[in-house]
């Protein structure tokens, strides 16, 4: 065995066992079980059912208690059996989309006068902060509905539930307030019970009000002195080995602190934080503005306190309304389904490689297995999450250290072809391989560590596993392997490397079809990205959007798979299914459930039309009009009528649907001519906008509209009007008119402005209705004004057919009547009312068929759609909640008694009975039932709509009152399936996607500079990097195309790993190759030709290919078993893979040459100096 072998294999074996450490047990793992048995809370007996001999390496288990049985013996004692177990919690932590968690919902407390949009948004981002400071948890919040925030962490034992409940309610307000000191006059008040105006007594580690140990209490003013806005730093510290917290202000906060300080030297200075008093040190000197809390903290403490502090605080108190636990919202069918097809992608990989290699193929298995070991061991060390994303990175790593073995492998096949020997074969393998696999390996490394700097949620998630994966995979497939091969051939177990070859190395000149291909990738690019742009939100999961939630209440327990599988058939394939599980004792996950939370983005198309075809029919048939819908886009539709209606009457109809003006954009009757207009413009309420507004429209309509002559009497010129009422004073001359027939006072207005009168108000006499029609006006203006209107205005006045209807509505009559598409166009033409007015409507022109826009569905209408789809699926299987019924006699009911009692205002012969329910009921709810039951007369009178009683009275007939009872029992079983059914909203937000990108973006330009740095010329890097956006641009037209084609491919937070799973094996796969073009101009005099570059793709073609091949085959089973749910992760990644490889040698290798400005001609690049080569060239000089 050579030297270095001797610390290489302990190296190794230390490493693997301290993994096994961290690692076990992999999953959560019972110990030790117990059944006891208590006699009032005393163990009288201890029975051990089962235990596993590994609970000697656990500490601390979890303790889970199950009670079989209560029972209260003879002697009146509370005798309890229970099952207790001993759990170890498994190290590898799995996140929502695996394994499920807790859910928490909380109401946002607010004043009204505090409330603001957005407030529930501003906590959102508090939290999120909270809850996982460090950035390797995976969760979700999401708003939900009005002012509630609904959150679900990954599985957690009982304590770390209790301890982020804590986290998450906390205002996280820090106070510093002064406090008296000992020997002051107030402190000697205070002892002897006085009350101290301005201070208040609190006791050390209690909240204000409450009272600690005899003595531990300060003299506290009421007033705070600096708070924590002013923090610029929190730091976990020591005070010898005590865990305290660190703080530090800024600019503002230091001057600030520092002056308290020093004016009160001497005097404690309490910190207060969420009203605790932790601590309250007396001031010995000016203190520039750092400091620390104590107070006989853990460190779990100074933790929490620190990542409270750190997130800032909250704006609003948060109320903890609902707590359960929830599945993993993949479905546990779908998880199976997933593990199976990585079952069969992980023994493809293994099998290719072991056979196409052979007797070392399989090295690099056990070296693949190793990185997976070490990673997910890394990963339970940091306490992260496995999620989605998280594998993204696990397969991106796994295909990097494939690729690592199989460049070394061909790399030690060329040089045994060469006539080496096998040792000098490895080592010049792996020599020459080394640069290609650090580089590769480094620049996926810069991209891991600016997504995880910038990154947050499920990128954070993917660039921790790709940062440690990457780091590993140098160690197995560099280290681990060059030992076990050194140690097989010291053996003399390995004699030859045998290997299959599927290419040798070809002569294929792939430059020369680099145009054709630049042209085909241009074009798909061009047409993939004008179809993503054009999907708008519906390429978008609900992760990006927000949707609804529905929670649903079986009548027995069932598998999410069953529910997710009706809700396809029902129209809903993309929807998300969560089991729920609530209730005190629950401890444990369990495969079915009654209860499920059920995610939708929205309605479809399909599911669109059928809501308003319902919505609209339901009310038309009312009238006998509704004849059919013809559909030509889900919003926009031909609404056709057995009889001729007006315009309005179909407005009224929407409106009665549930359709209000906002959700409609027009309704135009077809092929129908109208002489009569309504125009709805904002702003008529205003006196000084009306005539504006009023003579824009008469101006812009006027060569159409009909003027008729009426008749007009103007009276004398008065100054101001004779009144005992000092309000009824008028600062201006006035002339009264009277008209022939009622007018709007602004078309007068308008009218005599047009004659060149300005600066004239015309109104109503009465005061109550100045701007109403009238057929008495009031012209007020200057006397001079007034004197020249008289003497114009004589007789009558020519004014349009124009009035004004409730201040909201201009109604226009026109000379021919023109279809409303012509008028809507004349209005738009008028620019004094762009953007005020917000409805045409047509009057008096019947019509049978009208053209339809609606906005989209509003959230309301799309709850209720879902609400009406899950209750029909599942109306068999519905939870109906059973109300026990009691009824007592408010009078003799037997049947040989008779009582004339009024009941719905009929004389009868009736018993009266009081009913009393199990629970409060609305009156609705109680009249359906008995309506159901048979009896629906017999309730009294009198009961208010919409209020909930628990006991009511009934008259029922006193010949058959157990017949009645019976009846009405049996009726009362409520059914309540639905417990709420909420907007949600999105749980990516746009921050994540902007951070995502801008990483991107830092990631392409940090690896620009490395490649440059390493191959020494800059366009080796552009070049790069323009074949990483050609992928990601690429792959993303791609997923458009096929959602819109095929559906289920919508963009989600596990497809954004994906996406950045393309980038690292784009890198990757260009850097390898760029790395032997890099090592052939070293020998061929540092000439960049179309030749060398065609050579080198040769080179390493059967590398590509098989690289390729086994990472391709994992993903097509990943697609093809493993179920719709992961069907667009596996889709971007299958499509990503492919791209990258065609990109590396038909857009990065020709974008080098173009770079160059080559075509035939060679370029001289400057010399580097590489070791690895260096060494080689030496040899050949010898």
């Amino acid at each position: 065995m050579t030297k270095n072998l001797r610390w290489r294999i302990p190296l190794i074996a230390i490493v693997i066992a301290i993994g096994s450490m961290i690692v076990y047990p992999p999953s959560e793992k019972v110990l030790k079980k117990e059944q006891v048995k208590e006699i009032d809370g005393n163990v009288v007996e201890r029975t051990t059912l089962e235990k596993s001999w590994t609970r000697f390496f656990i500490t601390n288990p979890i303790i889970r208690e199950t009670i079989v049985n209560e029972e209260t013996d003879k002697d009146g004692k509370k005798v309890c059996n229970k099952v207790v177990e001993y759990v170890s919690k498994g190290k590898i932590k799995l996140g929502l989309d695996l394994k499920g968690g807790s859910e928490l919902l909380y109401k946002v407390r607010v004043d009204k006068k505090e409330d603001r949009p957005g407030i529930t948004k501003e906590i959102i981002e508090v939290l999120k902060k909270r809850i996982d400071p460090q950035g390797v948890i995976e969760y979700r919040i999401q708003e939900q509905g009005s002012h509630r925030v609904l959150i679900q962490v990954p599985g957690a034992t009982k304590a770390e539930i209790e301890s982020l409940k804590n986290r998450i309610t906390r205002l996280g307000k820090l106070e510093f307030r002064l406090a008296a000191s000992s020997d002051s006059p107030e402190y000697k008040e205070a002892l002897e019970g006085k009350q101290v105006p301005g201070y208040y007594k609190h006791w050390l580690r209690k909240k204000k009000g409450e009272e600690g140990e005899a003595g531990k209490w300060y003299l506290v003013r009421n007033k705070t002195e600096i708070s924590g806005e002013h923090l610029f730093r929190i730091y976990a510290d020591r005070k010898g080995i005590e865990p305290i917290v660190g703080f530090e202000f800024d600019a503002i906060g230091k001057s600030k602190f520092g002056q308290i300080t020093e004016r009160n030297i001497g005097k404690p200075l309490a910190i207060i934080l969420d009203g605790t008093l932790y601590s309250a040190p007396v001031i010995r000197d000016r203190i520039p503005g750092k400091g620390i809390i104590e107070g006989n903290f853990t460190q779990d403490e100074v933790n929490e306190l620190i990542a409270i502090m750190r997130a800032g605080s909250l704006p609003a108190d948060l109320e903890l309304e609902m707590e359960t636990m929830v599945g993993p919202s993949l479905g546990r069918d779908s998880i199976n389904r997933a593990l199976i097809a990585g079952t069969i992608g992980g023994i493809f990989a293994i099998l290719f490689v072991g056979i196409y290699y052979m007797g070392v193929g399989w090295v690099a298995n056990c070296a693949n297995a190793l990185n997976i070991f070490f990673t997910v061991g890394m990963m339970a060390l940091l306490n992260a999450t496995l999620t989605l994303p998280g594998i993204a990175g696990l397969v991106l790593m796994i295909g990097m250290g494939i690729d690592s073995n199989v460049l070394i492998f061909e790399r030690i096949r060329e040089e045994k072809a060469k006539g080496k020997s096998l040792r000098a074969a490895v080592k010049a393998g792996y020599e020459k391989a080394f640069s290609a696999i650090f580089d590769s390996h480094v620049t996926t490394l810069i991209t891991g560590v600016i997504l995880a700097a910038v990154g947050t949620g499920p990128v954070k998630g993917f660039a921790w596993t790709l940062i440690l994966g990457l780091i590993i995979n140098l160690f197995t497939a560099v280290f681990v392997t060059r030992v076990v091969y050194d140690l097989f051939m010291d053996l003399n177990w390995i004699k030859s490397f045998s290997m299959f070859k599927l290419i040798g190395v070809p002569h294929v000149n792939f430059i020369s079809y680099r145009f054709i291909l630049i042209i085909i990738s241009g074009s798909c690019i061009i047409g993939g990205m004008a179809t993503f742009v054009m999907r708008g939100n519906k390429k978008y999961d609900i992760d990006f959007t927000g949707g609804t939630l529905v929670h649903l209440h079986l009548n027995n327990s069932t598998s999410p798979g069953f529910i997710r599988t009706a809700l396809g058939e029902t129209g809903y394939n993309e929807a998300e299914v969560q089991s729920i599980w609530s209730g005190e004792n629950l401890t444990q996950f369990a495969s079915t459930s009654d209860e499920f939370g059920i995610r939708i983005k929205g309605l479809d198309d399909e599911k669109t039309k059928q809501k308003l075809t319902e919505d609209i029919k339901r009310v038309l048939d009312k009238t006998d009009l509704f004849a059919g819908i013809d559909f030509i886009e889900p919003l926009i539709f031909n609404l056709e009528l057995k009889k001729p209606t007006d315009e309005m009457a179909i407005q009224k109809s929407l409106k009665d649907a549930g359709y209000s003006d906002e959700d409609v954009v027009s309704i135009t009757p077809v092929n129908q001519l109208a002489k009569e207009y309504l125009v709805d413009i904002s702003g008529l309420e205003d006196v000084k906008k009306r005539p504006q507004l009023v003579g824009a429209v008469v101006d812009g309509l006027k060569n159409n509209l009909v003027f008729h002559e009426v008749k007009i009497t103007l009276g004398e010129i008065t100054e101001s009007l004779q009144t005992q009422d000092v309000n009824m004073q008028v600062s201006k001359p006035f002339v009264d008119a009277d008209v022939s027939e009622s007018i709007d006072p602004a078309i007068l207005n308008f009218e005599l402005n047009k004659q060149g009168f300005g600066n004239i108000t015309v109104t109503g006499r009465s005061k109550e209705s100045s701007m109403a029609r009238t057929n008495k006006l009031r012209i007020e203006s200057s006397r001079t004004t007034l004197q020249d209107i008289k003497q114009a205005v004589k007789g009558s006045i020519s004014v349009p057919s124009v009035s004004i209807t409730g201040n909201e509505e201009i109604r226009v009559e026109l000379k021919e009547g023109i279809s409303k598409g012509s008028f809507v166009t004349m209005i738009r033409e008028i620019k004094p009312i762009k953007g005020v007015v917000k409805g045409v409507f047509s009057m008096n022109a019947p019509a049978q068929l009208f053209a339809i826009h609606m906005r989209p569905l509003s959230a309301g209408k799309v709850q209720e759609k879902i609400k009406e789809d899950i209750i029909s699926k599942f109306k068999d299987h519905l939870y109906k909640e059973k109300i026990d019924v009691s009824f007592e006699p408010l009078k003799d009911a037997s049947p040989d008694t008779e009582i004339s009692t009024a009941s719905q205002g009929k004389e009868s012969n009736q018993a009266q009975f009081r009913m009393t329910l199990s629970k409060p009921l609305k009156k609705e709810v109680i009249e359906e039932v008995l309506i159901t039951a048979g009896y629906p007369t017999i309730l009294e009178q009198g009961l208010e709509e919409g209020r909930e009683y628990k006991s009511v009275e009934i008259a029922l007939n006193p010949r058959n009152t157990e017949t009645a009872e019976k009846a009405i029992k049996s009726a009362f079983e409520i059914s309540q399936p639905l417990k709420r059914i909420v907007s949600i909203g999105s749980t990516v937000a746009g921050e994540m996607k902007s951070r995502a990108i801008l990483g991107v973006i830092f990631s392409c330009i940090a690896t620009i500079f490395y490649v440059w740095f390493r191959f020494g010329d800059f366009k080796f890097g552009s070049s790069a990097i323009i074949a990483v956006i050609h992928d990601i641009l690429l792959t993303l037209g791609a997923v458009a195309v096929a959602d819109y084609l095929f559906g289920n491919m919508k963009i989600d937070s596990s497809m954004v790993a994906a996406f950045l799973t393309v980038v690292g094996y784009s890198l990757n796969d260009t850097i390898v190759i760029f790395d032997r073009i890099r090592e052939n101009m070293g020998g061929r005099g540092n000439l960049l030709t179309p030749q060398l570059v065609n050579d080198s793709i040769n080179q390493t073609l059967s590398r590509t290919l098989l690289t390729g091949v086994t990472t391709i085959g994992v993903l097509c089973a990943l697609f093809f078993v493993g179920g719709h749910e992961i069907h667009g992760f596996a889709f971007v990644m299958l499509v990503g893979i492919v791209v990258g490889t065609y990109s590396t040698i038909f857009v990065a290798c020709p974008m080098l040459l173009r770079w160059k400005g080559l075509s035939p001609v060679s370029q001289v690049l400057p010399r580097q100096n590489y070791p690895m080569q260096g060494k080689e060239v030496i040899t050949k000089k010898r």
